[in-house]
């Protein structure tokens, strides 16, 4: 008798061997608490993840990778601790002249964009994303233009 489609699955093999990570409060690119992201760890490195609402009701489970000994998609289990400092070096000496904030992790338009925010601020706000795979400037969207 199966017990369930997660159980069987080879797929989910390596989230239940995972261990619970340090939930992160995810907030609107606004800073508004949005939901809780929960690395799950093998090792040093986070294989899966858990996104749970507000109200702590779990509303995905997530695989990284392409199959559950993509060891190479997993992710350091420092980034969810804080922003890569090759990173932040790296935004430092692209843009010295400004003003960075305090980061926080967030999401660049989907909930399913995660990462962290850092606003550099001069004469002009710039809004950056860190990813696991490296940074990037914001685009500002027009919703009357792009829907």
């Amino acid at each position: 008798m199966s017990l369930s489609p997660v159980l069987d699955d080879p797929t989910f093999s390596t989230i239940r061997r995972a261990t619970i990570g340090i939930p992160i409060l995810v907030r609107s690119p606004e800073g508004k608490e949005a939901y809780w992201f929960v690395p799950l760890i093998t090792g040093t490195k986070a294989s899966g993840f858990a996104r749970v609402d507000k109200n702590l009701r779990v509303s995905q489970v997530g695989l990284f990778g392409a199959n559950p000994d993509d060891q190479g998609s997993w992710i350091d289990v420092s980034f969810f601790e804080r922003p890569p400092p090759e990173a932040i070096n790296s935004i430092k000496a692209r843009y010295p002249e400004m003003e960075m904030s305090v980061p926080f992790f967030s999401y660049d338009q989907s909930p399913a964009k995660w990462g962290w925010i850092v606003k550099l601020k001069d004469k002009r706000m710039i809004t950056i994303f860190i990813t696991p795979g490296g940074w990037y400037e914001q685009i500002e969207r027009n919703a009357n233009i792009e829907g």
